[in-house]
């Protein structure tokens, strides 16, 4: 996910912060196998984009609110 980056994966200040991760993941509400061990990469990239689609869009609806007032 680090090596990802922002905006679909995590940026530095989760490098150090494993609170921050497992928050992250379980938002996501991602699949899982073998005991909660292990994802499939289709479920990750599929729940990755989603999330930074309604990040921009909840971006977008703040930024027009503002700049309306």
């Amino acid at each position: 996910m680090l090596a990802l980056g922002s905006p679909i994966g995590w940026d530095s200040s989760f490098a150090d912060d494993k609170d921050k991760q497992k928050l992250y993941m379980r938002e996501l509400r991602l699949k899982s196998y073998n005991n909660f061990t292990k994802y499939q990469f289709i479920n990750v990239l599929e729940n990755l984009a989603l999330n930074m689609i309604i990040n921009k869009e909840v971006e977008c609806a703040l930024t027009n609110k503002q700049s309306a007032n």
